[in-house]
């Protein structure tokens, strides 16, 4: 009689396991499965879309480095120039200066 309730309690166990217990675990492992594929594509789109946020940045600093490096050569040259000009002007007002101080150094002698 022990044996017969053995064979009948397990065999509930086991038909409750296969039609009610496994389909749901199995439905739930495919869930899961499914959510996990689902957030590793979207991961894949949101780690191409940053790369390409990215690349863009790495675009637009390196423009925006050119154009000061641009701007920067610009200003330096302007004030090279204004530099060389504001020189000649000054080299020329003193050359005046000594040519008259001469032709008094000269009157002096004289």
């Amino acid at each position: 009689s022990q044996l017969l309730w053995l064979v009948l309690t397990f065999g509930v166990f086991y038909l409750l396991m296969h039609k009610v217990i496994a389909p749901r675990i199995g439905a739930l492992l495919d869930q899961r499965h499914t959510r996990l594929s689902q957030d590793v594509e979207e991961a894949g789109r949101l780690k191409a879309e940053a790369d390409a946020a990215v690349r863009t940045y790495e675009g637009e600093l390196a423009a925006a480095r050119a154009n000061s490096n641009a701007i920067g050569s610009a200003a330096r040259d302007a004030a090279k120039a204004k530099a060389e000009q504001d020189r000649r002007a000054v080299d020329a007002t003193l050359a005046e200066k000594i040519k008259a101080a001469e032709v008094r150094i000269g009157e002096s002698k004289a």
